[in-house]
């Protein structure tokens, strides 16, 4: 079985097809910046909930549980994330 810091995630930012590498357990946000790209965010910690993105495709996992107050049930199901938080497990679009 492959290290986990070793291990090479593929993100694609959509409209634009843009093909970003997150790195062992790089969260996206981090992924995307290391990238240049910015996106807006808050607390950096997932408490906020400004940095929430929707997901159109993948997985992603979160190292510790999301408040309900940040995503609600309706969200989850529509797949919306947070991205400092979110660390991809497989194919995030």
């Amino acid at each position: 079985m492959a290290d986990p810091k070793d291990v090479e995630n593929d993100i694609t930012v959509l409209p634009d097809g843009l093909h970003v590498i997150a790195v062992g357990e790089e969260t996206l946000l981090k992924a995307l910046g290391r990238a240049g790209l910015r996106y807006r965010v808050g607390c950096k910690r997932g408490g906020c909930g400004v940095c929430k993105l929707h997901l159109l495709a993948g997985e992603v996992r979160y190292e510790r549980p999301v408040a309900d107050s940040v995503l609600t049930d309706d969200e989850r199901v529509e797949l919306h994330r947070l991205l400092t938080e979110a660390l991809e497990k497989r194919g995030a679009s």
